[in-house]
């Protein structure tokens, strides 16, 4: 008698308690990673742009150092971070005679056209 109570009144978890368990700790993991792999890519998407910006804001203080007027459109490519940006300028007529608007757009080598990592606009005035 004494060993058919302890069968019947053994404590534990049954079958079904430890498969929901274990659904629920495998859905925790597999969210808890898809945010970690998400910080990563923008991360890198965030050095990506600041360095584009860079290169774009590099080419600006170029052009002002330079002086030279009229201001032409331009294009090239600068190593940063151990990449290869493309950038491009192009230079818009203002209202003022003596001021030109230069924006200047750089993507990563090999990106689409319309794959912009960075957008630079700044204004050149005529030095008299």
């Amino acid at each position: 008698m004494n060993l058919n109570k302890r069968l019947t009144s053994s404590s534990g978890f049954t079958l079904i308690e430890v498969l929901i368990a274990l659904l629920i700790v495998a859905t925790a993991l597999g969210t808890a990673t898809k945010i970690m792999l998400g910080a990563a890519n923008s991360g890198a998407v965030r050095a990506d742009q600041t360095a584009a910006q860079w290169v774009g804001l590099n080419q600006m203080s170029t052009l002002k150092l330079r002086r030279q007027w009229p201001v032409r459109s331009e294009s090239g490519e600068e190593d940063m971070m151990e990449r290869t940006w493309l950038w491009e300028q192009r230079a818009e007529v203002t209202p003022d005679d003596n001021v030109i608007r230069v924006t200047i757009d750089v993507r990563l080598e090999g990106a689409d056209d319309d794959d912009l990592s960075a957008s630079v606009s700044g204004f050149v005035a005529k030095l008299q």
